[in-house]
C-alpha cells in the first residue's frame, strides 16, 4: 500500500503597492489639483479685475488721459500688447503666461513684473524678519514685566496689548512718521541704512506684538 504527499505550488510574489502608499499618493494629487485649481482661480480674478477697471488700458500705458496720447501712439499700444484681441484670446494668453511664469510688464516701471517684484524681494524679506523678532521681544518683555505681578500691572499690561493690538498699521505708521521723524527728528523721513529700516519694522511689529502678547499671557 503506497500514500503519495500532496505538493504544493508555489507561485512568485506580485509586488502591490500598499494601502498607506496608495492614499499618500492620492492625498498628494488631490493637494496638487487644489494647489492647481487655486492659483487658477486668482489668475482668472486678477484677470477679470484687470478688464473691468474704468479707462482703456492702452492710455493707461502711455501715461494716462493726462497726457493728452495720440490716437496713432493708443493704437500701437493695443496692437503691441494685444488689446484689440476678443477677451477669450486675452484670456487664454494670459493663462499661458502664467503657466511660463510670465507675469508681463509693468505699465509704470516698463519693466518685466517678475524683474520688479525680484528687486524688492530682499527688502522686504529683511523688513518682514525684523519686525517679527522685534514683535517677539516686545511680547515676551510685556508679559514678563506684568504677568503674574501685582493686580494693577496685570491689567495695565493687558491693556496695552489690547490697544496695540487694535492699532491700524496704516495710522500707526502715519503717526510715527510725523511724530518720530518729522516733528522730533529722530529718525530720517527716508533712509536706504539701518535707520530707515526702525520705522516701518514698528509699524508692523507693535501690533503684531500686541496680539502675540494676549496669547502668551493666555
Amino acid at each position: 500500500m503506497s500514500t503519495s504527499t500532496p505538493t504544493l505550488e508555489v507561485r512568485p510574489a506580485v509586488a502591490r503597492p500598499s494601502g498607506p502608499r496608495r492614499a499618500a499618493a492620492r492625498r498628494w494629487a488631490l493637494k496638487l489639483a487644489g494647489a492647481i485649481g487655486l492659483l487658477w482661480a486668482v489668475g482668472t480674478i486678477v484677470f477679470l479685475l484687470g478688464n473691468l477697471v474704468p479707462g482703456d488700458p492702452a492710455v493707461a500705458v502711455l501715461g494716462g488721459a493726462s497726457q493728452h496720447p495720440t490716437p496713432e501712439a493708443v493704437a500701437a499700444v493695443r496692437a503691441a500688447y494685444g488689446f484689440d484681441d476678443p477677451l477669450v484670446v486675452q484670456y487664454l494668453h494670459h493663462l499661458a503666461g502664467l503657466a511660463r511664469f510670465d507675469f508681463g510688464e509693468s505699465y509704470t516701471f516698463k519693466q518685466p513684473v517678475v524683474e520688479v517684484i525680484g528687486s524688492q524681494f530682499g527688502p522686504t524679506l529683511v523688513l518682514t524678519v525684523s519686525a517679527l523678532v522685534t514683535a517677539w521681544v516686545l511680547s515676551v518683555a510685556s508679559t514678563l514685566l506684568t504677568a503674574g505681578r501685582s493686580r494693577w500691572a496685570t491689567t495695565v499690561g493687558s491693556g496695552v496689548e489690547v490697544v496695540a493690538a487694535a492699532l491700524p498699521q496704516f495710522w500707526l505708521g502715519l503717526v510715527l512718521l510725523v511724530v518720530v521723524a518729522a516733528k522730533l527728528q529722530w529718525l530720517p523721513v527716508i533712509d536706504n541704512g539701518v535707520a530707515g529700516l526702525v520705522l516701518p519694522t514698528l509699524t508692523l511689529a507693535i501690533p503684531l506684538a500686541g496680539f502675540l502678547g494676549q496669547v502668551t499671557r493666555d
